[in-house]
């Protein structure tokens, strides 16, 4: 079963942005970015995958679990 996350990452510079984004990329099972605003992410993690705690993930980033 996956789980679903919104990541806010407005607070990010750009170049911080896409070194997250390259992170997500490889980690997510499926990562959706948001045309309107590209520092918004909806990804999908597999049951054993976690985004707390990880390091490549900056801390002022909103980190909201849909599902």
């Amino acid at each position: 079963m996956l789980k679903r996350y919104f990541i806010d990452a407005s607070a990010l510079s750009y170049e911080e942005a896409e070194l997250l984004e390259s992170f997500l990329d490889g980690y997510a099972s499926n990562i959706g970015i948001f045309l309107d605003n590209p520092k918004h992410y909806d990804i999908f993690l597999e049951e054993h995958q976690t985004l707390e705690g990880l390091p490549q993930i900056p801390s002022n980033c909103k980190i909201t679990r849909l599902s």
